[in-house]
C-alpha cells in the first residue's frame, strides 16, 4: 500500500467515486470537469478501473447464471415458497434437517420437503450429503420405505422431496402410550422393519441410523401395503395392527457397493468419526470403526428398537452421549425379562442375539432376524439360542478384567491352601524328616502355582485396562 492510499479526506473521495459510478451506470464517461485533488487522483483512477471491470463482468453474465433469490420469511416459516414448492407447516426436525409439509403445484400433491438446519447449512459436504441420501433412497422400492422423489437447490439451500406420510413417528407414538406394547405387536413391527432393511441391504444401502424417530407410522393397516408377501403386521391384533410403518432418513446411509477406500462408502464421515444415535448404535459404530460397520450394525439397531418396544427404554442410556457410547461398548444390556414380567423367553433370546457385542454373533442378516421373529409369531421353534453359563462367565471376565484377575487369584490361593492342609494332615503321621521335607516341597509347589497365576492374569488384566483407556480416548476425540 502506498502512502497516498491512507492520506487525504475520504468524504471527497467517496463523493467523486459515487459521481463517476453514476456516470458509468448511465452509460456516460466521468465528467472531465470534475478534476479531483492531486492526492486523490491515483485512488480514483484505480477505483474507476475496478468499477469498469465489474460492469464488464456483469454485462457478460447470462441471466440464467443468477441464482434465484429466496423469498422473505413468512408466518413462522423460513420462506413461503422454495422453488416451485409452497411451504405449509413444519412436520419435524432432527440433528441435521427440518422437514416441512409442502405443496407441489406441478404434480398437484402434498410432499415432505427436507432442508438443512440453519446452523449446519454452511457445513462442508452438506450438498453431497443430501445428494447421497437421494441416490440411496432412489434405488429402493419397498412399501415400508419412504421414497424420495427428487433433490435440488434454490440458491444456497439444498432440499429433498419425498412422499408425505401423514401420521406420527414411532418415537412419538411410544411416548404417548401408557402401557407396554403387546409382545406380538412388537415382534411383528420389527419383523416388518427388518424385511424392509433387507431390501435396502440387497441393493447396497446400509441405513446406519435406525431408531424410532426414523420410523413413520401411518394409518391404513398392513392390508394397504400392496402386493407381494403379506406384512408380518397382518398377524398383529393390537394397536399397531392398523398402522403402516415406513423407514425414512437415509442421510447417514452407506453405499456398500462403493470403493472401500477412505471416505468412499461413508461420504458423510471422516475416518474415526461417530455417526448415528448413541442409544441405538452398534458397538463398532460407537468405537468409530467406519470401515468395520456393515449390515450387522442395522441388525443391532433393530434389536435396540425391539428392546425398547418390549421394555419401554433403550438398552443403554447414560447421562450424556459419551456415557452412552461407553456403555454400548463395555456393558451387557439388562435382560428384557428382568424389566417386564412374563416376557416370552424365546422373544428375549431373539432380542439379545441382535444386541451381541461381536457382529458375527448377531443374525447374519436382517432377513434372518425377520425369519426368526416370524417363527416366534407362528409358534415355531426359533434358531437363536440363549447364551450359556460358560459363555456368560467368559464375557464377564473379558469385560471385568481386574475383578476376574482378583477372583482367579483368590480361587488359586484357596485351592493351594486346601492342598497344603490336606497334605499336612496326611503326612502328620510320618517321621519328622519326611514330614518337613515333604511340606517344604508342597510349599514350593504352592508358590509356583501362585506365581504362575499372577503371571498369567496380571498381563491380561493390564492389556484390558489399556484397551479400555484407548477406547475411551478414541470415543472422546471422535465425539468432540
Amino acid at each position: 500500500m502506498n502512502t497516498e492510499d491512507v492520506t487525504g479526506d475520504d468524504d471527497p473521495f467517496s463523493a467523486l467515486l459515487a459521481a463517476w459510478y453514476d456516470a458509468l451506470a448511465a452509460g456516460r464517461d466521468p465528467d472531465p470537469e470534475a478534476t479531483p485533488p492531486a492526492g486523490l487522483r491515483a485512488r480514483l483512477e484505480r477505483g474507476l478501473g475496478c468499477l469498469r471491470r465489474l460492469r464488464q463482468w456483469g454485462a457478460a453474465r447470462q441471466p440464467d447464471d443468477t441464482p434465484p433469490a429466496l423469498p422473505a420469511p413468512s408466518e413462522g416459516l423460513p420462506w413461503p415458497v422454495l422453488g416451485r414448492f409452497e411451504l405449509r407447516r413444519e412436520l419435524g426436525r432432527g440433528a441435521f434437517g427440518v422437514v416441512f409439509l409442502a405443496y407441489d403445484p406441478l404434480l398437484g400433491r402434498e410432499v415432505a420437503l427436507k432442508v438443512p438446519r440453519p446452523e449446519v447449512a454452511v457445513a462442508p459436504g452438506l450438498a453431497e450429503r443430501f445428494h447421497r441420501e437421494a441416490r440411496a433412497a432412489a434405488s429402493l422400492d419397498h412399501p415400508n420405505l419412504v421414497p424420495v422423489h427428487e433433490a435440488g437447490a434454490v440458491g444456497p439451500v439444498c432440499y429433498l422431496v419425498s412422499t408425505y406420510c401423514p401420521g406420527t413417528t414411532l418415537a412419538e407414538w411410544l411416548k404417548g402410550r401408557g402401557e407396554p406394547v403387546p409382545f406380538a405387536d412388537a415382534a411383528a413391527l420389527v419383523a416388518t422393519l427388518a424385511a424392509a432393511v433387507q431390501h435396502a441391504h440387497e441393493r447396497g444401502v446400509l441405513h446406519r441410523d435406525l431408531k424410532p424417530a426414523n420410523v413413520l407410522l401411518s394409518a391404513g393397516g398392513p392390508q394397504a401395503v400392496g402386493g407381494g408377501e403379506p406384512s408380518p403386521l397382518a398377524a398383529a391384533h393390537g394397536p399397531l395392527a392398523t398402522l403402516i410403518p415406513r423407514i425414512t432418513d437415509f442421510g447417514l446411509a452407506r453405499l456398500l457397493g462403493a470403493d472401500p477406500a477412505e471416505g468412499a462408502p461413508a461420504v458423510a464421515t471422516r475416518s474415526g468419526a461417530i455417526v448415528g444415535t448413541p442409544c441405538y448404535m452398534a458397538p463398532e459404530q460407537a468405537a468409530g470403526k467406519g470401515k468395520g460397520v456393515g449390515p450387522s450394525a442395522d441388525v443391532y439397531a433393530l434389536g435396540a428398537i425391539l428392546y425398547e418396544l418390549l421394555t419401554g427404554r433403550p438398552p443403554f442410556r447414560g447421562e450424556s452421549d459419551l456415557d452412552t457410547l461407553l456403555l454400548v461398548q463395555s456393558e451387557e444390556p439388562v435382560p428384557p425379562g428382568r424389566l417386564r414380567q412374563r416376557l416370552p423367553r424365546d422373544l428375549e433370546t431373539i432380542c439379545l442375539k441382535c444386541l451381541r457385542k461381536e457382529p458375527y454373533r448377531r443374525y447374519p442378516s436382517t432377513q434372518g432376524l425377520a425369519d426368526d421373529l416370524g417363527r416366534w409369531i407362528h409358534g415355531e421353534p426359533i434358531v437363536a439360542r440363549p447364551v450359556g453359563l460358560v459363555e456368560r462367565a467368559a464375557q464377564w471376565a473379558w469385560r471385568r478384567p481386574l475383578a476376574a484377575a482378583f477372583l482367579g487369584l483368590s480361587v488359586a490361593a484357596a485351592a493351594a491352601l486346601l492342598v497344603v492342609m490336606g497334605l499336612a494332615s496326611v503326612l502328620s503321621g510320618l517321621g519328622d524328616g519326611s514330614y518337613t521335607a515333604t511340606l517344604t516341597v508342597v510349599q514350593r509347589a504352592v508358590q509356583i502355582v501362585l506365581v504362575t497365576a499372577i503371571t498369567l492374569t496380571i498381563p491380561i488384566a493390564a492389556a484390558q485396562v489399556i484397551e479400555a483407556a484407548r477406547r475411551r480416548t478414541r470415543t472422546s476425540i471422535a465425539s468432540a
